[in-house]
């Protein structure tokens, strides 16, 4: 047996190791990774401090810096893992940097206070109405309380556990054009026709995984007017209809 294992590993290809040919090239990446590249939206610059008619306050003294400002620190925070007295001096210094004297850094205090009632809406690109949309759906659980892990492990599961199940349709640029949350006894199936109710736009495809395989769901892509169906046929699937039948064809 030995000798088996020792003939294998002489046999054994080694691994091509990558050989750097252009060393110049390849010293300039490895520097350029440590450059710091920071752009500021014009929008959020141009409107850095509060404006009295947009922004009023019931009670107390009106704000001074604009909710596009507090939410720009903040973005800034969360993508460099900052925390909020180091985020102050990091714009502290930036600023200093690009020697603006227009814009001014709050303490971390107001921005720490503001965010707790900041409302921060994400822009969405506005569809033309002429324009189709590519829709494509999945689920996943969703545990609405749970057991600790000493007591699941000690007496096991109880019979009250439960979870939710949640379904999000996304275009093709990635944003959430519909979500539907229902009981764990709900199908996948199921949930298509609430999902397409929230989609405005027009669906030129849909696509989703096995679960979605049922006639149900092709009924309510072909009441919405969906021309393309990709959903891959489960592993026990059987023909509904065969091609020889004097009804229409299936969708799909």
């Amino acid at each position: 047996m030995k000798s088996v294992s020792q003939k294998q590993k002489k046999t054994k290809k080694k691994k091509s190791a990558y050989r750097v040919r252009n060393w110049h090239d390849y010293s300039e990446s490895l520097v350029k990774r440590g450059s710091l590249t920071l752009w500021l939206d014009s929008e959020a610059t141009e409107s850095w401090f509060a404006s009295p008619d947009k922004e009023k306050k019931k009670e107390g003294r009106p704000f001074i810096y604009s909710d596009a400002a507090i939410e720009t620190i903040l973005t800034v925070g969360s993508v460099y893992h900052l925390p909020l007295r180091a985020l102050e001096g990091f714009l502290q210094s930036i600023t200093a940097l690009l020697d603006s004297k227009t814009m001014r850094i709050p303490d971390y205090s107001t921005y720490s206070r503001r965010s707790k009632d900041l409302l921060i809406q994400i822009r969405k690109k506005k569809i033309k109405e002429d324009e189709d949309i590519h829709v494509v759906v999945d689920s996943s659980g969703v545990k609405v309380y749970g057991e600790g892990e000493w007591k699941v492990r000690q007496h096991g599961y109880s019979k009250r556990r439960t979870w939710k199940k949640i379904r999000i349709a996304i275009n093709e640029k990635g944003e959430i054009v519909a979500t539907e949350v229902t009981g764990n006894n709900t199908h996948d199936a199921e949930a298509i026709a609430p999902l397409f109710n929230q989609v405005k736009e027009r669906i030129a495809s849909f696509a989703g995984d096995g679960a979605y395989d049922k006639a149900s769901v092709y009924e309510a892509c072909r009441a919405r007017g969906i021309p393309s169906i990709l959903i891959p046929p489960q592993k026990n699937a059987k023909i509904w209809r065969h091609g020889n039948s004097k009804a229409s064809s299936s969708q799909g």
